[in-house]
C-alpha cells in the first residue's frame, strides 16, 4: 500500500499498514491545545453535530505535546510528571496517556477513574496487552487451527486470524506474519504431495560471499538398522559439522578436510579408528567416540580415536577410563591430556616413535606430551598394574606431568635415547603397596631410557639422553620398598649432561652419575632406606635448605657436592669411610650454615650443639691476663717437623709458607703468625707440626702456599669445654687438628682436606675488631659480616653471588645466583634462567 502524508498534518504521520482499522492516531490543534484523534471518534463526532474537538479525545502523548517540560528539561517523562501535563478538559476515565520515559521508551497508561494524579488509578498498557493476548488465546477458532496445520505451506494469512488476535498484534506494534524460507538460516524441503517443510539451512564455506567458516548439521542416514557415516556426508574443508545423532563409522575410512570443527550437540561417533584428518576443535572428548568413563568398559578405542584426527584431550571430571589397549600416538609430536580430576586404570601411552620403536622421529617438540590433574593406577589395591613391567609412558618429546597421583605402577616413563631439551614434574606423588610388588627386585626406574635396540634401561645406560633444564618440583614418595626391605626403586639414575633441578621434593630416592650437574632446594628425605647416592666420575650437586634424616647414603666417594642451610638429623654411619671434610667437600660446617643432630660420620661423632666454632664467650678471655697469656702461648709457638715413621708424604721438596691465625673468643682479636719450613727427600717421613697451650675454645685457620705457588687452606676449633691443647699436623693430602687434655692424651682428631684458595691468602689482622662467633666473623657488637667467605671462595664451584659467575663457563653450564636464589645456565654469550630471560 502506497503511504500516504495528509495536507495539514503538524505532528507525527500515519503509520505504514496493509488494513487501516479506523483506530490510527493523529495529531490536531484547537484553541492552542494540542491533541489527537482516530477516524472512528471523529466519524462518531461529525455526526453528533457537536463542537469541540478535545473532548472526543481518547489518548493523548504528552511527550509530544509538551516536548520541552519533561525531566531536565526534555520530552522524557515519569507517570506522575506526565498526568499533570494532560488538559483538564480531556480527564475522562479510559484516556491513554502516552510518552517516553528516561530509558527512551514508550509507556502507555490507561485512566481508570478517580482521582485524575492518583497514580493507583492508573493502569499500565502491558497489563492491557496481557488481557488481550489471553482473551485471543481463549478465542482462537478453527480458521486458526486451520492456519497452524497450514505453516509447512508456507503462509500464514490475517484472514485466518480471530479480531481479538488482529487487535492483539496491532496493539504490539503491527506487521506481517509468515513462515517463508530465507535460504539462509531456513531452507524449504519438498517432501513431495504437495508437502514442504522447513529445515535450518547448511552454509557453504565461500570466501567470497564472506561465508566465514561453512556450517552443516549431520543428518541421519539409516543403513540396515545403522546410523551410518559416510565420506559424502563430510567431504567440505572449512567447516563446522554439527553432530546431533549417534553415527557409526562402521570401521571406515573417514578424512576430515582441511580446517573443519566438530560441534557435537548429543551425537557422537562410534567404531572410529579409522578416522583421520586434522580438526580444529581446542579439544576432544573420549564420551563424543564412545567411552563409558565408567571404569569396566574399555575406552581405548575412543582414545585413539581421537589422536588420530586431534591434539588435545579433556576427560569428563571425576570419572573413571579402563584400558585393556594401548594408546598408539606414535606418529605425533604433541599431546594434551586433561584428565579433569579422573582416574586412568592401565593406562599405556606411545609418542613420536616409529613403529619398530628402535628409531625415532625427527620432529621434535619442546611441548611433548603434558598430562595433568588425574589419576593413574591399576584396578585396586592387591592388583598389579596390566604390563606393569613396561612403563606407563614411552616417548620421543619431553614429557610433563602436572597434579598427577600414580598409584602400583612403578615405571612411569621411558625416554628416547636423544636429546630432550625441556622437561617438567609438578606436584607429582607415587603410592606403592607393599604386598602388590612384595616378589619383585625393580629393575628399572620411574624414568628410563629407551636404547637404540628397543631395550627400556635406566637413564644411565643411555648414550645421548641429554637435556638443558629438567625441573622436579613437589615431585614426591618415589621410594620402594616390599617385605623384604629391598629399597631398590628410585625416580631415576640422572646421568651426564642432564642439568636437573629437584624443588621441594620429598622422600624420593635419586641416583646421580657421571658428571651429572644437579640443585636441590627445599627437599626433604626422613627415613631409612632413602638414598641419594651417586657413582662415576665427577658430580656436581648443591642442597639448599635440604632436610636429611637417617639416610643411609648421600653421595658417598663423591667430590664437588656442597650443602647450604640443612639439616642432617640421625645421619649414623651413614657416609661409608668418608671424614667429616670428606663429606663435606672440604667445606666448613660453619661456612655452610648446617645444623648436624646426633650424627657420626666416618667415625667422627658431629653434632652441633657441640661441634661449635669457637662461640663460647667466656668472660674470663676479657680480662687482660688471661688475653695476654694465649697471645704468648700462640706467639711462642714454632711449627716443626716431627717423624711420623712409616708414612710417605706426597710433598714435593721445597719451601712451604704456612699463615696461621689463632681463633679466638670475644674481645682477643685474631693473631697471626707466618711461619716457614722447608721439606727435603729426607723429610718424607716427617710432619709439619704446631700447637698452642692453652687451647681451649680456640682455633686455627692454617693457609699453606706450596713452592709450586699453589695455595690451600684448612679450619679446625676445639669442639668440648676440657681441651687443653691444640695441635695442627699436615700430611701433606690432608690435615689433623688434634684436641688434647692436660696429660697429652687425644679427645678428638679431626681429619681435614686442604681446601683451594682462589685469590691471594688474605690479612685477616686488618679487622682487629672483630671476633668468630658460632665460626662466623663477627663484629663486637653481635652484627654478622661475612658468612660463606671461605666457601664462596672455592674456584669452579657452581655456587655463589652474582660476581662469582664463572667468566670462562661451558655452553650450558649450571650455576646456582645466591643473590637471585635461583638456577641460572650460560647459553654461550649470556646467563639466562629457566625462563630464558637473560639475568
Amino acid at each position: 500500500m502506497e503511504e500516504k502524508i495528509e495536507k495539514g498534518q503538524q505532528i507525527g504521520q500515519l503509520p505504514k499498514r496493509d488494513v487501516l482499522t479506523g483506530n490510527e492516531q493523529f495529531p490536531f490543534q484547537e484553541d492552542r491545545e494540542n491533541g489527537s484523534i482516530t477516524p472512528n471518534v471523529l466519524k462518531s463526532f461529525i455526526s453528533s453535530g457537536k463542537g469541540g474537538y478535545m473532548s472526543y479525545i481518547t489518548e493523548y502523548n504528552v511527550s509530544i505535546h509538551h516536548p520541552s517540560f519533561g525531566i531536565d528539561g526534555s520530552n522524557r517523562y515519569t507517570l506522575e510528571g506526565a498526568i499533570v501535563q494532560v488538559p483538564e478538559d480531556i480527564r475522562t476515565a479510559g484516556l491513554k496517556v502516552s510518552f517516553l520515559n528516561n530509558s527512551g521508551l514508550v509507556e502507555t497508561w490507561e485512566f481508570a477513574g478517580g482521582v485524575f494524579e492518583n497514580i493507583e488509578n492508573w493502569k499500565s498498557n502491558e497489563d492491557k496487552l496481557t488481557d488481550i493476548r489471553d482473551e485471543a488465546i481463549d478465542k482462537i477458532k478453527d480458521a486458526e487451527s486451520d492456519a497452524i496445520s497450514n505453516f509447512s505451506s508456507q503462509r500464514v494469512t490475517p484472514d485466518m486470524l480471530s479480531e481479538s488476535t488482529k487487535q492483539f498484534i496491532n496493539g504490539s506494534g503491527g506487521g506481517t506474519i509468515n513462515n517463508l524460507a530465507d535460504d539462509e538460516d531456513l531452507v524449504s524441503v519438498d517432501k513431495g504431495e504437495s508437502l514442504s517443510v522447513l529445515k535450518f539451512a547448511d552454509r557453504a564455506y565461500n570466501p567470497d560471499r564472506f561465508s566465514g567458516k561453512g556450517y552443516k548439521i549431520l543428518r541421519r542416514n539409516i543403513i540396515d538398522g545403522k546410523n551410518i557415516l559416510t565420506q559424502e556426508m563430510i567431504n567440505q574443508p572449512d567447516t563446522i559439522y554439527e553432530i546431533r545423532y549417534d553415527f557409526d563409522l562402521d570401521g571406515a575410512e573417514i578424512s576430515i578436510p582441511k580446517g573443519c570443527i566438530l560441534k557435537f550437540n548429543g551425537g557422537r561417533f562410534l567404531n572410529a579408528l579409522n578416522i583421520k584428518g586434522d580438526v580444529e576443535n581446542k579439544y576432544l572428548m573420549p564420551e563424543w567416540f564412545g567411552a563409558s568413563n565408567d571404569g569396566k568398559t574399555d575406552s581405548s578405542d575412543a582414545f585413539n580415536a581421537i589422536v588420530r584426527i586431534c591434539r588435545s584431550i579433556r576427560c569428563s571430571n571425576k570419572k573413571t577410563y579402563l584400558f585393556t589397549k594401548d594408546i598408539d600416538a606414535k606418529i605425533l609430536n604433541e599431546l594434551s591430556i586433561d584428565m579433569n580430576m579422573s582416574s586412568f586404570i592401565d593406562f599405556h601411552i606411545v609418542i613420536n616413535m616409529n613403529d619398530g620403536i628402535n628409531d625415532w622421529r625427527s620432529a621434535y617438540s619442546s611441548i611433548g606430551l603434558s598430562i595433568k590433574e588425574g589419576f593413574i593406577m591399576s584396578k585396586g589395591s592387591d592388583t598389579k598394574y596390566r604390563n606393569w613391567q613396561i612403563p606407563v609412558i614411552i616417548s620421543g618429546v619431553p614429557v610433563h606431568l602436572d597434579n598427577m597421583n600414580i598409584r602400583r605402577v612403578p615405571y612411569i616413563l621411558a625416554l628416547a635415547d636423544r636429546y630432550i631439551d625441556v622437561m617438567r614434574w609438578h606436584n607429582v606423588i607415587y603410592y606403592s603397596w607393599e604386598d602388590t610388588y612384595s616378589d619383585v627386585t625393580y629393575r628399572l626406574d620411574a624414568i628410563n631410557v629407551v636404547l637404540r635396540d628397543g631395550t627400556i634401561s635406566k637413564m644411565n645406560e643411555g648414550q645421548e639422553l641429554a637435556g638443558d633444564a629438567w625441573i622436579f618440583n613437589s615431585v614426591n614418595e618415589f621410594r620402594g620398598y616390599n617385605e623384604k626391605r629391598t629399597f631398590d626403586y628410585k625416580l631415576g639414575t640422572f646421568r651426564e649432561g642432564l642439568y636437573t633441578n629437584f624443588i621441594n621434593c620429598i622422600q624420593s630416592n635419586i641416583t646421580l652419575t657421571q658428571k651429572i650437574k644437579a640443585n636441590f632446594t627445599g627437599c626433604h628425605w626422613e627415613i631409612s632406606g632413602v638414598t641419594i647416592e651417586g657413582s662415576g666420575g665427577f658430580i656436581q650437586a648443591n642442597f639448599i635448605g635440604c632436610y636429611f634424616y637417617m639416610n643411609s647414603r648421600i653421595l658417598s666417594e663423591n667430590q664437588g657436592v656442597t650443602y647450604i642451610g640443612c639439616y642432617f638429623r640421625g645421619l649414623w654411619d651413614k657416609a661409608g669411610d668418608m671424614t667429616m671434610p670428606e663429606f663435606l667437600n672440604n667445606t666448613d660446617i660453619v661456612d655452610m650454615n648446617c645444623v648436624f643432630f646426633n650424627c657420626r660420620i666416618g667415625g667422627t661423632l658431629v653434632d652441633t650443639n657441640w661441634y661449635k666454632a669457637c662461640y663460647y664467650n667466656y668472660n674470663r678471655t676479657t680480662s687482660l691476663g688471661m688475653r695476654q697469656y694465649v697471645m704468648d702461648a700462640f706467639n711462642r709457638g714454632n711449627i716443626e717437623l716431627r717423624d711420623i715413621g712409616n708414612i710417605i708424604n706426597n710433598r714435593g721438596n721445597g719451601s712451604y709458607k704456612y699463615t696461621i691465625y689463632l681463633l679466638c673468643g670475644e674481645n682477643i682479636p685474631i693473631a697471626k703468625r707466618v711461619l716457614n719450613i722447608d721439606i727435603t727427600d729426607s723429610d718424607k717421613e716427617k710432619t709439619p707440626y704446631f700447637y698452642i697451650n692453652p687451647g681451649k675454645n680456640y682455633g686455627f685457620e692454617i693457609y699453606r702456599e706450596s713452592p709450586n705457588g699453589k695455595k690451600e687452606v684448612v679450619v679446625g676449633f676445639s669442639s668440648v669445654n676440657d681441651v687443653e691443647t691444640l695441635s695442627f699436623q699436615d700430611f701433606s693430602d690432608c690435615a689433623l687438628i688434634g684436641e688434647h687434655d692436660s696429660t697429652w692424651s687425644s679427645m678428638k682428631t679431626s681429619v681435614l682436606l686442604w681446601k683451594p684458595v682462589k685469590d691471594d691468602i688474605p690479612d685477616k689482622t686488618l679487622y682487629p675488631h672483630f671476633f668468630y662467633n658460632q665460626g662466623v666473623l663477627m663484629s663486637t657488637n653481635g652484627n654478622l659480616k661475612s658468612p660463606l667467605t671461605d666457601f664462596l671462595a672455592i674456584p669452579y664451584l657452581n655456587v655463589g653471588v652474582t660476581s662469582q659467575r664463572p667468566g670462562n663457563a661451558d655452553n650450558g653450564f649450571q650455576f646456582f645466583d645466591v643473590t637471585l636464589r635461583k638456577p641460572i645456565w650460560w647459553n654461550g654469550s649470556s646467563w639466562v634462567d629457566a625462563s630464558g630471560s637473560t639475568v
